[in-house]
C-alpha cells in the first residue's frame, strides 16, 4: 500500500495502526483517492484498463459445503 500511495512504510504504519477507518477519514489521510460504491469502483477500474464495453455479472451465492451434511 505504501508504494501505491507514495508513502513510506512508517507513514502507512502511523496512519493505519490496524484501525478500521471510515471512507471519509481514509480519504482525508490519503489512503484512498475517491469515495464511492461498487459501481463507482467498477467504472474506475474499466477506465484505468481502457475498457469501454464491459458488463457486471453477479453470480449466485454458493451454498456452504458443510451445510449439505447438517
Amino acid at each position: 500500500m505504501a508504494e501505491g500511495r507514495k508513502l513510506t512504510t512508517a507513514q502507512v504504519d502511523s496512519i493505519g495502526q490496524g484501525r478500521v477507518r471510515t471512507g471519509a477519514d481514509a480519504k482525508e489521510r490519503g489512503l484512498v483517492d475517491e469515495l464511492g460504491g461498487l459501481e463507482d469502483a467498477i467504472r474506475a477500474a474499466a477506465t484505468l484498463a481502457n475498457i469501454s464495453d464491459y458488463r457486471k455479472v453477479e453470480l449466485p451465492e454458493q451454498e456452504d459445503f458443510l451445510k449439505k451434511f447438517a
